[in-house]
């Protein structure tokens, strides 16, 4: 498949939406989705744990958050969303992509 447009951002959906691997997977809700506590149960088979990695999620997500809050105009009838890559490396230690 040729890209015409390089500048297109492609989402794991998009990219996944027709990876019959993912489909036969147990959980499956499209592309790369997969539920919080699916996620957990993963990760805890693994023998890592949950609690210390979700808690340096919500940590990069406040802290990101509070270092842009300035820059965010407040409009009372909208509202703005943020989007986080984050990847966690072998140590269980969180990094924002």
């Amino acid at each position: 498949m040729f890209i015409k447009n390089t500048f297109m951002h492609l989402t794991n959906f998009a990219i996944n939406r027709n990876n019959e691997d993912a489909k036969q997977t147990a959980n499956f809700s499209g592309g790369s989705k997969i539920s919080l506590k699916v996620l957990k149960d993963k990760i805890t088979k693994m023998n890592y744990s949950f609690n210390n990695i979700w808690s340096q999620v919500i940590e990069i997500i406040i802290k990101s958050l509070l270092g842009c809050s300035v820059s965010v105009p407040a409009f009372p009838t909208a509202f703005e969303l943020f989007g986080y890559d984050i990847m966690i490396d072998t140590d269980s230690n969180c990094h924002l992509i």
